[in-house]
């Protein structure tokens, strides 16, 4: 299971991963407390799209800038 935080009026809240929006700045983790970095180490992203349902993969998504 993941858990996604979405930082709003300067406070992390708690939502559903399909609920991510395009500019939101967000946290991921998973097993609820594992910290999900990238490949330069970051544990803070930004979409750069809404989340939506990639039928290939089957779950949910969302673009990021890196």
């Amino acid at each position: 299971m993941r858990l996604v935080k979405v930082k709003e009026n300067g406070k992390w809240k708690r939502i559903k991963f399909k609920e991510l929006y395009n500019g939101a700045e967000f946290k991921l983790y998973k097993f609820l407390f594992i910290p999900v970095k990238n490949s330069l180490g970051d544990t803070i992203f930004h979409a750069t799209s809404d989340a939506f349902y990639d039928r290939d993969m089957k779950r949910y998504i969302v673009d990021t800038e890196e």
